[in-house]
């Protein structure tokens, strides 16, 4: 362990803790959960479903620029880190630009956290608490789900981890020089690979300059150099981006900046959503009342017993995340932390070993007995049934199949504006004439007056996908059913997340 403090190795309890104790220890049990996560996440990635919105708008960026054309804010309201981008549209330029090329960096991102997640929980916990953090990461359904998605998120995960197994070898004074270099690569390079890189890497150079290591001082000090460097040329590398602003729009809307201070019940009540948010999503969690319980008794258990060091390294990012989120720099929503999964699993693990020694033996056997079935064993179950299912947003690749096949030249194509560049991404030269709608959310009567300024059409199309349905309302719901009020619906063809229908718009009121 990296702390100061010691703490009872609960390895040497009897039962349940002895039995993860003994898995904790076995080189081949680690690399079997290993190489169980590493056959979940490849489940997902060859099962290919269809790219869904956020997906498709990151995705026409890559396609139809060069790398050069990467520089600078992207279309479609999009960020993401400049050597991501590049990384990715290399892999393009040697695979083609087809789902699997596209998803294929985040893919091997995923797998890759899981032997660094190995690295560092055996520097973090107990070999009870091994077991169980490599366990969670191999069946964590955030990590598996952008395992196949092209989005930075996974790779996020995978940097994160880098830095902790680099700060935690070079405390450890294993491989020193090696690890040093490594951290000052990762100092220049992450915060153009990894936006929350910076999280995770302020606190384990924190850590590093405190623990006063004879002969890494100097390296340390380098690494944080090019690491503020870095910082900076990024800050005015993305100075006055439009997007930045727009995304900042929409976080703020969707409550993904805390109330700082907060001034009411209602602000207050913020932050243990929060809390229960971000155990269900990044820490993968589906019953996140029981992720927080334990992270909590985790991160209590290291305060009290001084180890700050892995307190530092497990909360400190997340604790940054919320920060720079009241300062309205960074969301604290969702993917966008899924930075913060290896920290929180780390917690949660120590927590599950807390509740080993809670009472009497058999009482504590029970506790950990049915926290292990309310995380891993609910998790483990979530992960078989998406084996079998794999995760589906919105399968609009199918719609246009359907389309192409099924469709005449002079037949015209709505395109809710949801679904306009997923439709975009697959039919990027079609055959036929297309409209796109409007975005009028809060106005539903325009999508009307669109549609019906193409009364007396013999064949119109009506493509729906990433349908907006807050508030009560439908959007897509409201369009089909003015539609089938006045007009003739002639097919009907549905899919995940979204359906297209083919209409006589001639007039002919009911």
């Amino acid at each position: 362990m990296v702390s100061g403090g010691v703490a009872p190795d609960p390895s040497k309890a009897e039962g349940a803790t002895a039995f993860l104790a003994r898995i904790g220890r076995c080189g081949g049990a680690l690399w079997a959960l290993i190489g169980f996560g590493i056959l979940l996440r490849a489940a997902q990635y060859v099962a290919d479903p269809s790219l869904w919105l956020d997906e498709a708008m990151l995705a026409l960026n890559l396609v139809g620029r060069t790398a050069a054309g990467l520089r600078g804010p992207l279309a479609y309201e999009q960020a993401a880190p400049y050597l991501f981008l590049i990384l990715e549209r290399k892999v393009l330029d040697i695979l083609g630009t087809g789902e699997m090329a596209l998803r294929l960096l985040p893919f091997l991102a995923s797998c890759a956290s899981l032997p660094l997640g190995l690295v560092v929980s055996r520097r973090m916990l107990p070999p009870a608490g091994v077991a169980v953090a490599v366990a969670l990461l191999a069946v964590s359904d955030p990590l598996i789900d952008y395992a196949a998605q092209v989005k930075p998120y996974a790779v996020d995960a995978a940097v994160a981890l880098l830095i902790l197994a680099a700060t935690l070898k070079i405390r450890a004074g294993e491989g020193r020089r090696v690890w040093t270099l490594l951290l000052g690569a990762l100092g220049l390079f992450s915060p153009w690979l990894s936006f929350p890189s910076p999280f995770v890497f302020g606190p384990a150079l924190a850590i590093l300059l405190a623990a006063r290591r004879p002969g890494t001082r100097a390296g340390v000090l380098g690494a944080g150099g090019l690491w503020a460097g870095s910082l900076i040329g990024l800050a005015l590398y993305t100075a006055g981006w439009e997007s930045a602003g727009a995304l900042r729009g929409v976080w703020s809307a969707t409550g993904g900046f805390p109330p700082a201070p907060p001034r009411s019940v209602e602000d207050l009540l913020w932050y243990p959503k929060a809390a229960v948010d971000v155990l269900r999503m990044p820490g993968g969690i589906t019953i996140p009342g029981v992720g927080v319980v334990l992270s909590l008794w985790g991160a209590v258990a290291m305060a009290a017993r001084r180890e700050w060091a892995s307190w530092t390294l497990a909360a400190g990012p997340l604790l940054l995340a919320l920060a720079a989120s009241a300062l309205h720099l960074y969301p604290f929503s969702g993917r966008l932390l899924l930075f913060a999964a290896p920290g929180l699993t780390v917690l949660v693990a120590r927590g599950l070993l807390e509740a080993s020694r809670t009472g009497g033996r058999r009482l504590a056997t029970a506790l950990l007995l049915v926290a292990l079935l309310l995380t891993i064993g609910v998790e483990a179950g979530r992960a078989a049934y998406h084996v079998a299912r794999p995760r589906v947003r919105e399968e609009v690749r199918d719609l246009v199949g359907i389309l192409e096949d099924a469709g005449l030249a002079d037949d015209i194509v709505y395109v809710y504006y949801g679904a306009g560049p997923t439709f975009d991404y697959y039919a990027p030269d079609p055959d036929f004439c297309v409209l796109y709608g409007i975005k009028a959310r809060g106005e539903p009567e325009l999508y009307l007056e669109e549609l019906d300024a193409l009364a007396g059409e013999r064949r119109v199309w009506i493509l729906l996908s990433h349908v907006y349905d807050w508030r009560r309302l439908d959007e897509g719901a409201w369009i089909l059913d003015h539609l089938d009020a006045r007009f003739a619906r002639l097919e009907t063809h549905e899919a995940a997340g979204g359906g297209l229908y083919l209409y006589d718009l001639g007039i002919r009121d009911r």
